[in-house]
C-alpha cells in the first residue's frame, strides 16, 4: 500500500582498512620502540612527557563520546555494550598514561625503554582504533 516507509538497507561493514591501519601502526610502533634504547635519556623523557598529554587528550575524547552517546541510547543492551567498549578504551588509555608517567619519572634509570615505548605506542594504536570504531557505530544512534 502507499505511504509505507522502507528502512534503508545497511551496507556491509568493512574492516579491511581499519585492520590495515592497525597493522601499520603496530609496525611503526615496533620500529619506534626498537630505536628507543639508543635515544638519549632526555629525549625519551621528553617523549614520555608529551605522551602523558596525548593520553589525557585521548581519555578526554572517550569521556566526551560517552557523555554524548550513552544518554541517547534507549536499548539497555546497547547501553551495556557501548559502556563496556568505552570502559575498555578508557582502561587502555589509562594504562598508557601510567606507562608514560613511569617512563617520564624513571628517566635513565629504567632498563626497558623498548617495552615502555612499545606499550605507549601500541596502546595509542589500539585505543584510537576502538575510539574510531565507536564513533562509526554511534552513527546508528538517533540525535
Amino acid at each position: 500500500m502507499g505511504g509505507e516507509v522502507k528502512a534503508r538497507a545497511r551496507s556491509p561493514v568493512s574492516y579491511e582498512l581499519p585492520l590495515v591501519i592497525v597493522l601499520f601502526g603496530f609496525v611503526l610502533g615496533f620500529l619506534a620502540a626498537s630505536a628507543a634504547p639508543g635515544v638519549p635519556p632526555e629525549t625519551r623523557q621528553a617523549f614520555f612527557g608529551i605522551a602523558i598529554q596525548v593520553n589525557a587528550a585521548f581519555l578526554l575524547a572517550v569521556f566526551v563520546m560517552a557523555s554524548f552517546l550513552l544518554p541517547r541510547l534507549a536499548d539497555p543492551r546497547g547501553i551495556r555494550q557501548y559502556a563496556s567498549n568505552l570502559t575498555i578504551d578508557a582502561g587502555i588509555f589509562f594504562l598508557s598514561m601510567m606507562s608514560s608517567t613511569f617512563g617520564f619519572f624513571a628517566g635513565d634509570e629504567t632498563a626497558h625503554p623498548f617495552n615502555l615505548t612499545l606499550v605507549v605506542i601500541l596502546s595509542w594504536v589500539v585505543g584510537l582504533a576502538l575510539l574510531v570504531d565507536g564513533i562509526r557505530q554511534s552513527a546508528q544512534v538517533p540525535p
